[in-house]
């Protein structure tokens, strides 16, 4: 326990899609209610991180309408701030959703809503800047990194003088990182189900469901590759030299697999052996594992902070239900000591339609004998995907 302490949360990925936007129609466009579960949970940390897995491009660029490629109103942004997030990163897959227009918007939405934001730059000169965030006496810096930007959906391959735009781990070719498994909904279906009965009966399930992190990293590493993967680097560097502690978003790592492929070992690995403090990885929509070293923590992924509830990841995965909000407690009279801690939460269905994040513990609290055994049943599994021992009883809080 840390008498003097800064606590820094951070969540798995922030989701906003259709079927959210027309639940959030009926109240005004007001999204504030999908965090009315986890707002209090939140508000008790002095400064919170997310991974927005969405932009807000505005009505003219059409909001959103299909799966993978997403846009907001902007009063999802507001209900963010209401929420209590200070940081959302923004290096992930789904920036150029809109292109540049869009990533623009996006940047400009949370500047008018005091959210900071990281990870993607409208210029040159602001990809220069690392984004330092002060406490106090500590310096905080905050560095988001992603494998890509969908190009292969969306062909929005940047040209060698937009690359600034985006801090990429690799050059945005159309090389997938990735390839689907069964797509057929029946087959899915089945799945599903069969997936749940192993789960019912204890068995951690941790085949691959529908995307997986495939590509290997004899296919990626090339001169023009390494020069991105030096260039993050040196970004940490350069945050390690101005911040008493680094934290590195890191977004990779396939959709709904088990766990990661090569490429993003590799990349994990490298970063291992930088100068950031702290890991914390998203991009596989359901909870990854951890390890520690040299009292650096790295988290591969943290899961679905907010799903969707129509989503393949969602329907095929129960892992897609659970995610990790993990705690970064540092001492501001001594900031070489720290504590991490997480607790667990869960996606439910509430009464107002929203599908939203509540603590496990909390909803433990409400739920009948039967209802209680099952949650802890589920926690076991993600335990062990998380890699921590899995819980006897469920708590608010966890150490790690």
């Amino acid at each position: 326990m840390i008498d003097h302490a800064l606590r820094i949360s951070f969540t798995g990925d922030i989701m906003c899609g259709l079927s959210q936007d027309i639940i959030a129609k009926n109240y005004g466009n007001n999204y504030e209610g999908m965090f009315s579960l986890i707002k209090e949970y939140l508000k008790k940390s002095d400064y919170v991180v997310g991974n927005l897995e969405t932009i807000f491009a505005g009505e003219k660029l059409l909001y959103t309408n299909k799966a993978a490629s997403f846009n907001t109103p902007e009063s999802f942004a507001y209900a963010l701030k209401d929420a209590g997030f200070g940081l959302l990163t923004n290096a992930n897959n789904h920036i150029m959703d809109r292109g540049l227009d869009g990533l623009v918007s996006t940047l400009n939405v949370l500047d008018f809503v005091k959210l900071d934001h990281t990870g993607a730059y409208r210029n040159e000169t602001e990809s220069k800047k690392i984004f330092i965030k002060q406490f106090g006496d500590i310096k905080v810096a905050f560095v988001a990194l992603t494998y890509g930007v969908n190009q292969e959906i969306h062909h929005n391959k940047f040209t060698s003088e937009q690359i600034y735009h985006v801090d990429l781990l690799k050059h945005s070719s159309d090389r997938q990182n990735w390839q689907f498994l069964p797509t057929n909904l029946i087959k899915r279906k089945f799945i599903s189900l069969r997936r749940r009965m192993k789960d019912w009966l204890g068995i951690d399930c941790s085949e691959r469901y529908v995307i997986i992190d495939c590509v290997s990293p004899s296919e990626i590493i090339n001169s023009e590759n390494t020069n991105y993967l030096e260039k993050a680097l040196k970004k940490i560097s350069m945050a390690k030299e101005c911040a008493d502690f680094v934290v590195v978003c890191l977004h990779i790592g396939g959709q709904s697999n088990s766990s990661l492929g090569e490429y993003s070992k590799y990349i994990f690995n490298t970063l291992k052996n930088s100068e950031a403090d702290l890991i914390v990885g998203n991009h596989p929509h359901c909870v990854l594992g951890h390890c520690i070293q040299d009292k650096r923590l790295i988290t591969y992924s943290l899961g679905n902070f907010t799903s969707i509830p129509d989503d393949v990841y969602y329907v095929n995965n129960i892992f897609a239900e659970y995610s990790i909000l993990l705690h970064l407690d540092i001492d501001t009279l001594c900031p070489q000591n720290r504590k991490y801690s997480f607790s667990y939460l869960k996606n439910i269905m509430d009464v107002d339609g929203f599908l939203k994040p509540c603590p496990v513990y909390d909803l433990y609290l409400k739920s009948t004998e039967v209802e209680q055994k099952r949650l802890l049943q589920d926690l076991r599994g993600v335990a062990k995907r998380f890699g921590v021992i899995p819980p006897k009883e469920i708590m608010s809080e966890y150490s790690l």
